[in-house]
């Protein structure tokens, strides 16, 4: 079968190839998948180049590149029984770890998605229900599982319960960000959001209440007489944690999925953040589950900025694509 992979970290995309790689066979617990399609995230050039592995994140190499599948069942592990999943069944998930990257049952690695062919554990996959088309279950895995805990943490419930909790999410126009504004939208909360002026078109079809362009105006001035109690930075400047304080409530929360100046320490920051730290995603089927129901139920729209044909070019057509940073939706390889 054919995969892409690297054999060493490296801030160069060229170097991934795809090549002809032995296909997988499930272990017990365990489903082949035939892969569909598969998305690329900022993560993906981001662990290889090497800075994750540098703070302790497992990446053996070569490593096959994808975190988010969608695809349908060819095949189950030995002595593996299950009445929710079987082999037909089209699935969908991202391959990610309970917070980190790796997998604590198996001590396996994640990741692997962009390949013909991947073997996954069945506590992973989620049916994909047939409004959800494979490219946009692949889109959706990663950024709507990450943007779903983060507002989770801040401690968005729902505004019956809360009121109408006030929040910033940096980022608006990022694949998380366009999650991140949906889902809190859905839960009640008033949304004030950053991105460029060329996308500001794009966000403004999110309808959040508030839109601050970053190049025209700082978010921490534009805010500072009207604070937020809730932060999520989805992009990962630096110097914004410290700029939050000054547009943030006592007892805010500050969750990031993309600075480090935060730190891990969620009650380092206390008492004027109640919760701040770097968020790391956690799969879980619930949370997948719950995702389509939001998209059947016309909550949450996956936007896709490109789909590509899987093949050496494909792949790095959508990696430099993503590492440029100017996408408005996700990229998606098609198998």
């Amino acid at each position: 079968m054919k995969a892409a992979q690297y054999d060493a970290f490296s801030d160069d995309i060229t170097k991934i190839v795809v090549r002809d790689v032995p296909k997988p066979h499930p272990k017990a617990g365990e489903a082949l998948i035939k892969v569909k399609a598969a998305a690329v995230n900022p993560i993906d050039w981001k662990v290889m180049g090497g800075s994750r592995v540098e703070r302790g994140w497992r990446c053996d190499l070569p490593f096959t590149l994808g975190y988010d599948v969608s695809g349908t069942v060819v095949e189950l592990g030995p002595e593996t029984t299950t009445t929710s999943i079987t082999i037909g069944d089209d699935v969908w998930c991202v391959n990610w770890g309970k917070g980190k990257h790796n997998d604590d049952d198996s001590n396996s690695q994640v990741g692997g998605t962009c390949a013909e062919y991947v073997a996954l554990p069945l506590t992973k996959l989620s049916k994909k229900p047939s409004h959800l088309s494979h490219s946009h279950a692949a889109a959706l895995a990663l950024v709507g599982t990450t943007a779903y805990q983060m507002v989770d943490v801040s401690g968005v419930k729902t505004a019956a319960a809360a009121g109408a909790p006030r929040v910033l999410v940096l980022g608006g126009s990022t694949a998380v960000g366009t999650m991140a504004v949906q889902i809190l939208l859905h839960r009640g909360a008033r949304v004030v959001t950053t991105c460029s002026g060329r996308a500001r078109s794009f966000v403004e079809a999110l309808s959040p209440d508030r839109i601050i362009d970053y190049t025209e105006e700082d978010w921490a001035d534009v805010l500072r007489s009207d604070p937020v109690e809730h932060v999520l930075d989805t992009v990962g400047v630096a110097g914004d944690f410290q700029k939050s304080a000054a547009v943030t409530k006592e007892g805010a929360t500050f969750v990031s999925i993309a600075g480090l100046e935060v730190g891990f320490d969620p009650d380092a920051h206390k008492p004027h953040y109640s919760w701040a730290s770097f968020l790391a995603l956690s799969n879980s089927t619930d949370v997948q589950d719950e995702l389509a129901c939001l998209v059947s139920d016309g909550k949450l729209q996956v936007f896709i900025d490109s789909e590509v044909p899987f093949s050496q070019e494909g792949v790095l057509e959508v990696m430099r694509k993503q590492k440029a940073g100017k996408s408005l939706g996700k990229n998606v390889l098609i198998f």
